[in-house]
């Protein structure tokens, strides 16, 4: 659910996953693309901060961000060759804005290794990197901003299962 009160769901014309985020009122209503100026593509991520949201995709192109304010059209954060995805991979929507919508955590295989992602913090105005952090022992996936100031919770695999970590 977006912070309006809209549902919010990936519509899929086709079968083959290759869509777009749309958005309609709780009550009912036509569904409309909750970001305009995208293409068509698969999902990678999608974050929600008061009245920005992000979108992570990835299509013939490869793979790119988005941001978005309000009814604005969409803006390009970052685009890539190399697998990056938005936030946490599941469940989607979860530490990818923080909570003020001045940053956004990716998670990208820059390295060569997709089964070990890195973290990378962008400004959401600008697109440029504000911070990162890569083990090359295991993946890091992105948890959760705090609420009051810009720290990430994430997870490391060091170990036999998922640490949590800031």
């Amino acid at each position: 659910m977006a912070p309006d009160g809209r549902i919010v769901w990936w519509q899929d014309d086709t079968g083959s996953e290759l869509g777009h985020w749309v958005a309609a009122p709780f009550a009912g209503g036509t569904p409309e693309p909750l970001i305009r100026g995208v293409p068509d593509s698969w999902s990678m991520g999608l974050s929600f901060a008061g009245n920005r949201v992000a979108v992570g995709l990835s299509g013939a192109d490869g793979y790119a961000v988005f941001v978005a304010d309000r009814e604005q059209p969409a803006r390009l954060l970052i685009r890539d060759k190399r697998p990056i995805g938005l936030g946490r991979s599941d469940p989607e929507g979860t530490g990818g804005l923080s909570s003020d919508g001045r940053l956004v955590c990716l998670r990208f295989a820059e390295h060569g290794d997709i089964t070990r992602f890195a973290l990378r913090v962008l400004d959401a105005e600008t697109g440029e990197a504000v911070g990162g952090l890569r083990d090359d022992r295991g993946s890091l996936d992105p948890v959760a901003w705090s609420p009051v100031d810009p720290v990430l919770a994430f997870t490391s695999e060091r170990g036999p299962f998922e640490r949590p970590a800031v």
